[in-house]
């Protein structure tokens, strides 16, 4: 039985909850938070989280994968 190559895998954290999967060429940005505060719940007394700068998104991303609905991920705000 011949087992398969490995292949590499990079992961980079990127701040909060978000990370770079690099893996067999590709580039997976996991949980990005994009736009806005960190607010869980709509309750800003309980948390928020805000950027001191607008963060870098990482170019030529094959896949975005959102693992929640968050509006920090998901919804942009003007």
């Amino acid at each position: 039985m011949t087992s398969a190559p490995m292949t590499q895998m990079y992961v980079t954290w990127l701040g909060a909850n978000s990370w770079l999967i690099e893996m067999a060429g590709q580039r997976i940005l996991l949980d990005p938070w994009l736009v806005g505060s960190l607010v869980f719940g709509n309750q800003t007394w309980f948390f928020e989280g805000t950027h001191q700068q607008p963060p870098a998104i990482p170019e030529q991303i094959d896949l975005i994968l959102l693992s929640q609905g968050l509006p920090d991920h998901a919804i942009h705000r003007p």
